[in-house]
């Protein structure tokens, strides 16, 4: 059995933070300056989609497209 020499060539990772994780993920994909960012709800098209149930079994007959209410169909993301 050999002896791990300190300190360790390998660096140990730093626990996972998944806030810092996920602003990252936000900061890599900001778009160039001057370009509004899409919203996250509508993808930038300024509606969404909502099955339409019907029935005691609550089946789905259909799409029903309205306004998204995060961006108020303007397709940009809220700034605050």
């Amino acid at each position: 059995m050999s002896v791990i020499p300190f300190p360790h060539p390998d660096p140990i990772p730093e626990p996972y933070d998944p806030l810092e994780s996920a602003l990252l993920s936000v900061l890599n994909n900001a778009p160039a300056d001057g370009e509004p960012v899409k919203c996250p709800a509508c993808k930038g098209s300024g509606e969404v989609s909502r099955s339409v149930r019907v029935g005691r079994r609550h089946r789905v007959v259909g799409q029903q497209t309205g306004l998204c209410l995060t961006c108020l169909g303007s397709g940009n993301a809220p700034t605050e």
